[in-house]
């Protein structure tokens, strides 16, 4: 795993673009999940990130969700608060990945368990 540095200037295969870091992932009254995002990169420009959720978090810590959640477009890097295309159950895991707008794609993020 490619460690996340801040402004993501650096080169190497996808352009070693940062992944997102996903944190307080919840499901308010039903509603479809909500989870913050905070994705650190050069430029500003449009991210698709798409989000994947699983019951159990991979043993490396790190996605590869098997159920897509919806993507979002984030404009300018940054942390935004985003709303899912699903109700991801409560005790379940949200991970992500980040593409640029010249199509590299991110690592998987660390998994962020959904809470009540």
């Amino acid at each position: 795993m490619t460690a996340i540095d801040a402004g993501d200037g650096d080169t190497g295969a996808n352009s070693l673009l940062n992944f997102p870091v996903l944190s307080n992932a919840t499901n308010i009254f039903g509603a479809p999940t909500r989870v913050d995002v905070d994705l650190s990169s050069s430029a500003v420009g449009n991210y698709t990130v798409e989000f994947y959720w699983s019951p159990t978090c991979d043993a490396s810590g790190h996605g590869e969700g098997p159920n897509f959640a919806g993507s979002r477009v984030i404009v300018q890097p940054g942390q935004v608060q985003v709303q899912l295309d699903t109700l991801v159950t409560a005790g379940y895991f949200i991970t992500a990945t980040a593409r640029d707008a010249q199509g590299n794609t991110s690592e998987f993020s660390p998994c962020t368990q959904v809470t009540p």
